[in-house]
């Protein structure tokens, strides 16, 4: 009995150093941001002020280096059509090589998410009220 009890300590001493040994490894190899922006002076809400909120803000990778924000957001009234492109939603192109912004725009964009989509070539797709739009990096 004393053997297995020996044995039952020695491998929950094993046990816990291996866990320990792994959580000090994964702690250590936690990545830095390499790119980060405020997006509150696009329109990104940072409080609600006591309203409701919708949020269907997208990300869109059109390339190896160019991301495609869409801040898209809504205040919730007491009466108001659930399918609404209002307010305009703000697209931010942001160039991952140079960390900097490219280019931004103001477009009609369904109050959901996915209403912004990549496409195989650079391109991006946005759906709105008109159907889908298909978009240049202009935008």
């Amino acid at each position: 009995m004393r053997v297995f009890l020996t044995t039952c300590a020695v491998l929950g001493l094993l046990g816990t150093a291996a866990f320990l040994i792994h959580e000090k490894r994964t702690h250590e190899a936690a990545p830095e941001p390499f790119f980060r922006k405020d997006l509150a002076s696009y329109g990104f809400p940072t409080t609600s002020d006591g309203q409701i909120m919708g949020n269907s803000t997208d990300v869109a990778f059109l390339s190896d280096d160019l991301v495609l924000v869409s801040v898209n957001t809504r205040t919730f009234g007491p009466v108001e059509r659930a399918d609404t492109d209002a307010p305009l939603s703000k697209l931010v192109l942001f160039d991952l090589s140079t960390k900097a912004v490219v280019r931004t725009a103001e477009l009609p964009a369904e109050k959901r998410h996915e209403s912004v989509k990549s496409l195989n070539d650079g391109r991006f797709a946005l759906f709105n009220e008109a159907g889908v739009n298909f978009c240049t990096q202009m935008l």
